[in-house]
């Protein structure tokens, strides 16, 4: 699918593309990136939020000149009519009228003349605390000229287990997955079992990757003080596991996720950041709270 539409793509000068989180959406635009540089010599201006995901992006296209990768903050620095071509990615938290605004001045001819191609998931992802326009989301697609939102769904990263879990718990749609084998069930547990956990996950010889890269440990972006002094941190230095809020993680995978959950979520909330944190792991997701069995119960309730 991903690469049907790639194809069917270039046919259009601007497109908004919408698909949950696995569906290859950074995949996509990185290609897409790659195929305009080889065809034109224009200038492409590459926009997203998370932190991570801009440092991804611009290591990908670090030795082509012709691409520029900012976050939201940097785009009062650019240029008036800089660019001719403009990739947005994680593009559900750019709908809001500064963005609009920036980009309508840096790109030659404006959003409604200039070649862009829009990301994102905009039905389940939204960021904490970001201004989400629908007003602002309506004009990007009457824009394009055809009111085209292309559909991403099918999910590459996956297993069959982990999307059943989110679509069941968060009630999200995580479309039609690729990804070979069941794999284990989201495994909910106490944070006192951290250790051991971590230690058998280390142990596994099919991990596809080093430890360091292959495992994550994912806690709520207005968590942070808290998670700072639980118990587990010195077990994440220890042994060098990195450890990123939900929101800096969007755009991104790690084949073992550990999300970590703070007492007293409400379901809504709960629902929304496990979501954002167990749709990262490409083999199994660890779910740890304070109370394990709390938690279970909570989660029980909210997916029946």
């Amino acid at each position: 699918e991903q690469y049907n539409l790639l194809d069917q793509l270039d046919f259009f000068e601007r497109l908004i593309i919408d698909g949950g989180a696995g569906t290859g959406k950074t995949f996509m635009l990185s290609h897409l990136i790659r195929k305009h540089i080889a065809n034109n010599a224009e200038k492409i201006l590459v926009l997203t939020r998370p932190i991570l995901l801009a440092k991804k992006l611009a290591a990908i296209f670090k030795d082509e000149s012709s691409v520029v990768v900012v976050k939201p903050d940097e785009l009062p620095l650019l240029e008036n009519d800089y660019f001719q071509s403009l990739y947005v990615d994680e593009g559900q938290d750019l709908c809001n009228e500064y963005c609009l605004d920036h980009l309508d001045r840096v790109l030659e001819g404006g959003l409604q003349n200039s070649t862009w191609r829009w990301f994102g998931d905009f039905q389940n992802q939204l960021g904490c605390e970001v201004e989400f326009s629908s007003d602002v989301f309506e004009l990007l697609t009457g824009l394009t000229g055809n009111n085209a939102v292309f559909l991403l769904t099918r999910n590459v990263r996956n297993t069959p287990s982990v999307i059943h879990w989110l679509e069941a718990v968060c009630q999200a749609r995580m479309g039609e997955t690729k990804v070979r084998g069941s794999g284990p069930e989201v495994i909910i547990e106490d944070q006192s079992l951290f250790p051991i956990l971590l230690n058998e996950v280390l142990q596994d010889p099919t991990l596809q990757e080093s430890p360091d890269e292959a495992v994550v440990m994912i806690y709520p972006e207005a968590f942070t003080e808290v998670f700072d002094i639980a118990p587990f941190r010195s077990q994440l230095n220890l042994k060098n596991i990195p450890s990123i809020d939900s929101e800096s993680f969007k755009g991104l995978e790690s084949e073992v996720v550990f999300a970590w959950v703070p007492e007293n979520l409400t379901d809504d909330k709960l629902s929304d950041y496990l979501y954002k944190s167990v749709s990262r792991a490409r083999a199994i997701c660890f779910v740890l709270g304070v109370d394990g069995k709390k938690l279970l119960d909570q989660v029980v309730r909210i997916s029946s």
